[in-house]
């Protein structure tokens, strides 16, 4: 395993579309206002294929647009599955206090996690179908976070004087893709 799923290569290209196709505007419609009466009325002009092809090549393509997109389809939520999330956002102190008090934290087995790091060198997690850049100083959370599913409190030590790294965490803590474990006092 990668760490992801392994999706058919139809999937791929239904789901690349289908994100394409709902950011196109429906009330657009293909017109040739210039369009000239044809001596053969069966025949497709070049006009027309000009046309068509200026609209099929204005798919967005670019290398960058593509992993992105990868990075946001390879992790999203399963159909019919909610990231359950906290009833109440925390604060950064609140999250180190309830790390400290827990020693653990984990990720949610509803959220799926990757990342890449594109050709300006810039680091690009992906969680649950969402984007998160992060800045060159905690770069190392994406490999860090992507790598485990479980976090002690001596696995994160190194790193909580960060903030944006504490930043991070306490936002993946409200969004649902990380929690505290709720042990049972009496087990």
């Amino acid at each position: 395993s990668v760490g992801y799923r392994a999706p058919a290569i139809q999937e791929i290209l239904g789901a690349y579309m289908a994100d394409i196709l709902a950011c196109e505007d429906p009330e657009l419609f293909y017109t040739d206002p210039d369009l000239k009466l044809q001596k053969y009325p069966g025949e497709i002009s070049q006009r027309a294929r000009r046309v068509i092809r200026e609209i099929i090549h204005s798919i967005p393509r670019t290398d960058e647009e593509i992993d992105r997109w990868f990075g946001h389809f390879i992790t999203d939520v399963k159909p019919g599955h909610d990231v359950p999330v906290p009833e109440e956002a925390i604060d950064k102190a609140t999250f180190l206090a309830q790390l400290q008090e827990y020693g653990e934290v984990w990720r949610s087995e509803y959220c799926r996690f990757a990342y890449f790091i594109d050709d300006t060198n810039n680091t690009l997690l992906f969680v649950a179908g969402d984007e998160y850049p992060l800045p060159k100083a905690i770069a190392f959370a994406a490999a860090l976070i992507s790598g485990q599913r479980v976090f002690t409190l001596e696995d994160l030590q190194p790193y909580l004087d960060k903030p944006e790294f504490v930043e991070l965490l306490t936002k993946l803590y409200n969004e649902g893709a990380l929690y505290f474990p709720a042990y049972d006092d009496e087990a």
